[in-house]
């Protein structure tokens, strides 16, 4: 097959949602997280959830919204803009986290995915690839190393194929079917992708993130 063919984007619904680009602690107020509203509206003084990278949520509330100098009441699906967080620093926000709706969103790491390998002159691979393949996925603001593994019976992956994934990320991320994302390898796209199928995760998922929050801790 020469082209990819997605399947139907999923239908938007209600919740509010904005993937985080940065944050920035600003002496004498807290902590603003930026980035762009994907859809529903939020108003200023409501509480949050920020989701993703790690299993549990951190539990805020949006003091103040800005965007382009001037302060709103509230912001909207399209909005690119910086929201004042109460209680949370800095350090506890990741690039990717969503900024959602208390208890309105799930992680996981594991899922199925309809993936479409780039042709050279489209920019991608001039090889092909194996089981045990580990790029980089660009989901939402997200940039994270992913495990893929091919269907049964198909020993590679070449340019030019579409074909059903599973995919293990590293670290937990509020998934959703018909969310796209892409993969990128030497800074590079090598693949196009989106969500079919979400799946659970794995007792030795959660022990291996246990593990690494151990390790991390006993390093400092």
């Amino acid at each position: 097959m020469d082209s990819y063919i997605p399947v139907p984007e999923r239908p938007k619904d209600k919740n509010f949602t904005m993937s985080i680009d940065a944050a920035h602690n600003i002496a004498g107020r807290g902590c603003v997280v930026t980035g762009t509203v994907e859809q529903g509206t939020i108003k200023a003084g409501e509480d949050v959830h920020l989701v993703g990278i790690t299993r549990k949520p951190l539990a805020s509330t949006i003091t103040s919204i800005e965007a382009f100098k001037k302060t709103l009441d509230n912001a909207t699906a399209g909005d690119n803009c910086g929201m004042l967080m109460r209680g949370i620093n800095k350090d506890d926000v990741k690039r990717g986290m969503v900024i959602t709706k208390p208890n309105t969103l799930e992680v996981r790491r594991n899922f199925e995915a309809e993936v479409y390998i780039l042709k050279a002159d489209e920019g991608g691979r001039h090889k092909p690839f194996f089981n045990g393949y580990r790029p980089q996925c660009f989901m939402r603001t997200a940039d994270i190393a992913c495990d893929v593994t091919l269907p049964k019976g198909k020993e590679m992956a070449a340019p030019g194929d579409n074909f059903t994934a599973t995919m293990k990320l590293t670290f937990p991320l509020p998934i959703l079917a018909g969310q796209r994302f892409a993969l990128r390898e030497g800074g590079k796209t090598v693949a196009s992708g989106i969500v079919s199928k979400l799946l659970e995760d794995t007792k030795e998922d959660f022990q291996e993130e246990e593990n690494r929050v151990t390790k991390k801790k006993g390093a400092k």
